[in-house]
């Protein structure tokens, strides 16, 4: 079983007036289809907290992440990797950019223990496991943590439920066109016969909970600081969707909360997403 949770509820509290103020700074205004401030909001409760030396980013998309990162750790040096670097819109004079995979990157000059992973690219978050655990890393944030039935990636949720991954895309609300909904039905055939060579589909089954509950120490879902009626699946909150308590509620009269208001207002339903997001410390 992992320890109990580093990151407790009055501290993150506490911190949300500081963040909110740095939010507003942002350099990417609109980043649908990125981390939106729930998101933004853990990772920098958990880089200012932890105080990396290093931070390796996977995943880019427009460099709002990059920013994040700089502001909560402003003596940390970065690599950033994102296999689009035409997406880019900030770009960080303290970073180091890559298209190679993390799995293809030779880490051995860096301090791994005092390094923060923190993955948004969509793969494999067992893998990702994996390849700390190689290379002596122990810190990270899974961005892409989706519930069971859901999303297009096997993520630390899928594990822990012995759930697996056996479809490319889980979500049924993800409307395919038919050519793609035949081309993912190709790959799925070819990657179910080559089940043992690849890693993008996986089997449900308890082997992988085991190992993880035998490699991680920590596993903490940072919680949202606020968050919409229905979830990113327009359903409730509750069974494989239940998520930790949000730190405030809309109806909160409270300055915080209706500067929270404000924000929201720059992109409506789509600032408080919520998929998530946790933290792990490995052994």
């Amino acid at each position: 079983m992992t320890t109990p949770s580093p990151f407790a509820t009055d501290d993150l509290v506490a911190l949300l007036g500081e963040f909110v103020e740095v939010f507003k700074n942002r350099p990417v205004r609109d980043n649908r289809g990125g981390v939106g401030f729930n998101h933004g909001f853990a990772l920098y409760a958990v880089a200012k907290a932890l105080l990396p030396k290093h931070v390796v980013e996977s995943g880019v998309y427009k460099g709002q992440t990059t920013w994040l990162i700089e502001q909560a750790c402003p003596d940390a040096t970065i690599t950033c990797i994102d296999p689009h670097p035409e997406l880019r819109e900030y770009t960080s004079e303290r970073a180091d950019y890559s298209e190679e995979d993390f799995s293809l990157h030779d880490w051995s000059n860096l301090d791994a223990a005092r390094t923060l992973c923190f993955f948004d690219d969509h793969q494999n978050a067992f893998a990702r496991l994996h390849d700390m655990k190689w290379w002596g890393f122990k810190h990270a944030l899974f961005e892409d943590n989706y519930p069971v039935g859901e999303g297009d990636c096997y993520s630390l949720r899928h594990v822990r439920a012995h759930h697996g991954h056996p479809k490319l895309q889980m979500s049924e609300e993800v409307k395919l066109g038919p050519v793609q909904r035949i081309r993912n039905a190709v790959y799925e055939y070819v990657l179910t016969k080559s089940y043992p060579r690849q890693q993008i589909l996986r089997r449900a089954n308890s082997a992988d909970a085991a190992g993880f509950d035998r490699n991680v120490d920590v596993y903490q879902e940072i919680p949202p600081v606020l968050r919409y009626a229905a979830n990113d699946w327009e359903g409730e909150w509750s069974g494989a969707y239940q998520s930790e308590e949000p730190l405030l509620q809309w109806d909160q009269d409270l300055p915080i909360v209706e500067a929270l208001k404000t924000l929201e207002g720059a992109m409506p339903g789509d600032t408080f997403r919520y998929s998530y997001i946790c933290y792990v410390r490995m052994k």
